[in-house]
């Protein structure tokens, strides 16, 4: 880090400032050519970080230095500028809100202070750092902690314990080592913890240490907008009513998080859900009971994609594992990732797939899934899912 060094100057360019006498608004003296043509380059340099999405402060402060070596003594109020607008960089550019605009702020009279000085190449600076200043503002931090207490608030006053919530989570990437599948969670919450996560789209069932830091109450979610209060870009919508943030969207150092509430609805879960959990519950129990642990099938999946993601596929299942598995007499080499190839899968698919917009399914006496169909999203094409077994043979 090379910020201490013009601040390590100040106790000299102020006593060189009392020693000129009282600074106005303009310089005292002119640049020559040799020091005008240092200090358009060290310009050049700082609008480039400015405009840059990864703008470095510390390039900022060494292009400053070169500033401050170049006016000399000859110009101590400039030098004056040219530490103050250093010491605004105390944060990174690129990662605290803010840091633009005060540096900007310091930077507009330092650049119109060189122009006039006799460094005409500064003036691309006091545009640029006056376009900051003009547009950008503070930055969102200022804000930003008051509209979170008060969302707070709201949702504290409503007393909810049990809701249903939806939330599209990207990138997902951004919560390591969580397993959030597809990142369209449907969670239900009971007594403030959540119960039951499912991915709408993928089918896909996540239990709920797997979420890791990833948001699955609305307390969580307040936790993530207070984690990124000091994120360069933070941007949240709070609902009036609930306070529930409705969608966040912040970039920081940890990269870029982006997601959205879909749905929320207090109480534990729509009745269609319930109705279709509570039956999957009753035939995972009639499975059970049928005692049968080997056994083949031929599975169809109906999908909008290849032929050999359709089938039908001849399985073969011995204690919930899949033996073999083949597609027209030749082995599936994917198989691992295949999940609708035991009857647990089956019953893992009805579950993720519990809060579709439409979801529809028949069984077997023995408790198996002899069809499945559903379609998650009214508003979306092409992602129907229907799975039938055509022929199902108990073998023990």
């Amino acid at each position: 880090m090379r910020r201490s060094v013009i601040a390590v100057a100040a106790g000299a360019v102020v006593l060189a400032g009392c020693a000129a006498g009282p600074s106005g608004g303009s310089p005292t003296g002119t640049l020559d050519a040799g020091a005008s043509e240092r200090v358009a380059a060290a310009c050049a340099g700082i609008v480039r970080e400015l405009q840059s999405e990864v703008g470095d402060g510390d390039r900022v402060v060494s292009a400053l230095e070169d500033i401050h070596a170049a006016v000399g003594d000859d110009l101590p109020d400039l030098r004056t500028r040219a530490e103050a607008a250093g010491a605004a960089l105390d944060e990174d550019l690129a990662t605290s809100p803010g840091a633009r605009y005060e540096a900007a702020t310091e930077l507009v009279p330092l650049a119109e202070g060189l122009v006039a000085a006799g460094a005409d190449g500064c003036a691309d600076l006091a545009s640029v750092a006056g376009v900051i200043v003009a547009s950008e503002g503070p930055g969102p931090a200022a804000e930003a902690p008051e509209l979170l207490a008060d969302a707070r608030d709201r949702w504290s006053d409503r007393a909810i314990d049990d809701y249903t919530i939806e939330v599209v989570i990207g990138p997902v990437e951004v919560f390591e080592g969580a397993n959030l599948c597809g990142g369209d969670l449907m969670i239900v919450v009971v007594d403030g913890r959540p119960s039951s996560i499912v991915d709408r789209f993928g089918g896909c069932r996540i239990e709920p240490d797997e979420a890791g830091e990833a948001p699955v109450t609305v307390e969580d979610l307040f936790a993530l907008v207070e984690r990124h209060l000091d994120a360069v870009d933070l941007d949240v919508d709070y609902d009036p009513e609930f306070g529930v943030p409705r969608s966040v969207f912040a970039r920081g150092p940890d990269g870029v998080v982006d997601l959205s509430v879909v749905s929320f609805t207090p109480g534990a879960g729509p009745a269609t859900a319930d109705a279709i959990l509570a039956e999957l519950a009753a035939r995972r129990a009639d499975w059970a009971a049928a005692g049968i642990d080997m056994y083949e099938m031929v599975v169809q999946v109906d999908c909008f994609c290849p032929e050999e993601y359709r089938g039908p596929f001849d399985v073969t299942v011995v204690d919930g594992a899949v033996v073999t598995a083949t597609w027209k007499g030749e082995p599936i080499p994917d198989v691992a990732e295949r999940r609708f190839f035991t009857v647990e899968d089956l019953f893992d698919t009805i579950e993720g797939h519990a809060y579709a917009d439409e979801i529809d399914v028949e069984y077997a006496p023995e408790g198996y899934p002899t069809r499945i169909a559903v379609d998650p999203s009214r508003m979306t094409m092409d992602e129907e899912l229907g799975i039938r077994i055509l022929e199902f043979h108990a073998t023990r």
